[in-house]
């Protein structure tokens, strides 16, 4: 990192770190619940659909006024 003029204090790595963790940690719960949700007979897009739901913003797809 010295070479490329970046400095990064040790909160900052160990925040991207802990970031980096949490992500993988909701890809692997996410993983989890499409293959459930597979065995219980729900085709593959509509079992994507479903897991990844708790995931949308709030905005994705709004309500009618």
């Amino acid at each position: 990192m010295l070479n490329t003029d970046r400095v990064f204090d040790r909160i900052t790595l160990g925040a991207m770190i802990l970031a980096l963790g949490l992500l993988v940690d909701d890809a692997i719960i996410a993983i989890e619940m499409m293959v459930v949700k597979m065995e219980e007979g729900v085709d593959r897009i509509r079992a994507a659909a479903l897991c990844l739901e708790p995931y949308r913003g709030a905005d994705a797809n709004p309500e009618p006024w």
